[in-house]
């Protein structure tokens, strides 16, 4: 009787409670392994966009941190009013303040990419500081997250204040310091906000 016992006992009580066992083990092994992250999905950005970022970002930036920090804002605030780039940069929308109004001599000439490069070229030549905006936005759209890292603020800054012509950007700085947080001042003296 006991031989039956212990043969009953190991067979439908033992060999089971091993199995379920063996079984949780295989399953914490593979539940606790590191998986490779997905692959992150690749951001497609039309020529005309990457043309935008780089007018945008020589035109209102006057060294190489500030070309960063200008991309950042035009990347914002087109992601978050859903528009593409270029037309955030030809309504001034980054150097303005929300409530402020496009002025006057931008809405009669506006900052349309062609003007702006045609002047650049001729008035300026500026081709070495448009050749270095270029790739240093190129830089940015491809890989944001070492900037991200280095300056958590990008993630928020839409607009800013020039460090330099602030008057040919007629920006309303008191309006911008009221209605928008400051999150950063550039070593040249521009000033960075997020929404508040």
């Amino acid at each position: 009787m006991l031989k039956y016992a212990a043969s009953w006992i190991g067979k439908y009580i033992v060999l089971p409670v091993v199995i379920i066992l063996a079984l949780y083990g295989v399953y914490l092994y593979h539940s606790t392994r590191e998986r490779p992250a997905p692959p992150k999905p690749e951001v497609v950005i039309s020529e005309a966009d990457r043309r935008c970022y780089a007018v945008a970002a020589w035109d209102d930036a006057y060294d190489e941190d500030e070309l960063i920090f200008v991309t950042f804002a035009v990347m914002n605030l087109s992601k978050r009013l859903k528009m593409q780039p270029c037309d955030t940069y030809k309504e001034a929308l980054t150097i303005r303040a929300p409530s402020q109004p496009l002025h006057p001599l931008l809405k009669m000439f506006g900052r349309k990419i062609t003007v702006v490069e045609t002047w650049a070229k001729q008035f300026v030549g500026s081709n070495a500081w448009q050749a270095r905006a270029e790739q240093t936005v190129e830089k940015v759209l491809k890989d944001p997250s070492p900037y991200l890292a280095q300056h958590p603020w990008l993630e928020c800054v839409e607009r800013y204040i020039r460090s330099k012509n602030r008057t040919l950007a007629w920006t309303d700085q008191e309006a911008m310091r009221t209605e928008m947080r400051l999150v950063h001042t550039s070593t040249q003296g521009a000033e960075y906000f997020c929404p508040k």
